[in-house]
């Protein structure tokens, strides 16, 4: 007999780490905007994540020293847009 599994998320992960700002551990939930660096050739993407009380930001690393040429050109486009709907998939 052979199962099959589907896995679906049921909501966004939130982190718990000290706030700079709160000066306190405080849940960090993902904003849903990215920030993209571009430097000739190559990428780095982080998922900006919000402290639930103050709004302080956290950028979470998703991508590093990644070249264009390995990266799937419609999730570029969606990165470079900030499309909120794609970046669930990073942020969970």
């Amino acid at each position: 007999m052979k199962v099959i599994w589907t896995v679906t998320p049921v909501g966004y992960q939130r982190i718990a780490k000290r706030c700079p700002s709160c000066s306190v551990k405080r849940d960090f939930t993902p904003s849903g905007a990215f920030r993209v660096n571009s430097q000739k050739k190559v990428l780095d993407v982080w998922s900006i994540y919000k402290c639930t009380h103050c709004d302080y930001t956290w950028n979470i690393s998703l991508f590093s020293r990644l070249p264009v040429s390995k990266i799937n050109r419609d999730l570029y486009g969606r990165l470079m847009a900030n499309d909120g709907c794609h970046g669930a998939i990073f942020c969970l």
